[in-house]
């Protein structure tokens, strides 16, 4: 291989190396409107969240969007934000509301027991 055949091979591949690190800096870096809008919908059947406990993750200042259905009738509540609302047995209860606080917040519901069913995360 001739000299200048090398370099070319040479400069061909630091351009490789340097494309594939602005797309990976470009896709993992500071990108600000990944988690801007929480979307989620969590079942509640007994007082219990179907498939465990959520953990649900928004950015400070995006927008949450909670749909909680239960079985029975029962109160929901998002702490910290300090907004509880009832749901009718068979029900589908709406929250609708800007994470203007960071922290991790218990997601609730109160019949038949105090039971935890989210964990709202809000990163700053």
């Amino acid at each position: 291989m001739s000299r200048n055949a090398r370099i070319a091979v040479l400069v061909g591949g630091v351009a490789v190396i340097i494309a594939a690190l602005v797309i990976v800096l470009a896709t993992n870096g500071d990108d600000t409107t990944k988690n801007d809008k929480l979307d989620a919908t969590i079942v509640v059947s007994k007082g219990q969240p179907q498939g465990g406990l959520q953990h649900l993750t928004v950015k400070k200042g995006g927008t949450v969007d909670l749909a909680v259905k239960s079985d029975i009738a029962d109160e929901v509540h998002v702490h910290g934000y300090d907004i509880e609302k009832p749901v009718k047995a068979g029900g589908t209860v709406a929250f609708h509301f800007k994470a203007d606080m960071d922290g991790v917040f218990e997601v609730e519901v109160h019949k038949p027991t105090d039971t935890q069913i989210a964990a709202l995360e809000v990163q700053p």
